[in-house]
């Protein structure tokens, strides 16, 4: 699951940036995520640490009939962008965004190169499968962070989320996995945007 829609008014990279808890729309996304996710008894959440997706997790949490325990993770953090997070806004970014991801790939000092990220991804994600088998667990994290975990699981090359195939994950947006055939589909997406 991504995170639901945090407060950022003035539309900043905000990376791994601390704040930046929820919006009203943010609420209102994690509780309906959590009453979609009350259909499923989930065993575990893990989160990032960061707010916006620790207090996702707490929301869907709540609302979920297997009282799941709740962990965070900080290998489930958005990908490092100090060199630009408070810094430049979204749009900024977006403007040159094959550029960033080049800047990115490159190994540039105060931005993580996407393959670590994907690679603290991998961990986490197999850690938790071997340590809760044939358990329902729910992960919250970032939109890059979780494709890069997606492209790994699909065998697919590296990309950006925003040229990802399987589409972008908006606020909220939640996915099966299913880890015999390498599927993955969305699940839910939130009608508060």
């Amino acid at each position: 699951m991504r995170h639901a829609d945090p407060e950022n008014p003035t539309d900043l990279m905000y990376g791994n940036l601390p704040g930046f808890p929820l919006s009203k729309i943010g609420i209102k996304q994690a509780k309906e995520a959590g009453e979609f996710m009350s259909q499923y008894n989930l065993d575990v959440i893990i989160t990032s640490g960061l707010e916006r997706a620790h207090q996702t997790g707490e929301m869907v949490a709540k609302s979920n009939l297997g009282h799941p325990d709740l962990i965070k993770d900080p290998r489930l953090r958005d990908l490092g962008i100090d060199a630009w997070q408070g810094i430049m806004t979204k749009k900024e970014f977006m403007a040159d965004r094959d550029g960033h991801w080049q800047r990115q790939l490159s190994d540039e000092e105060g931005i993580e190169n996407p393959k670590d990220t994907q690679v603290r991804m991998i961990q986490s994600f197999e850690e938790y499968l071997n340590k809760y088998p044939d358990k329902n667990i729910l992960f919250v994290s970032h939109a890059d962070s979780i494709v890069f975990l997606f492209e790994y699981l699909l065998d697919m090359p590296l990309y950006p989320e925003t040229v990802f195939d399987f589409g972008y994950p908006k606020k909220a947006n939640i996915f099966e996995i299913e880890l015999n055939s390498k599927n993955i589909k969305k699940i839910f997406e939130p009608t508060v945007i």
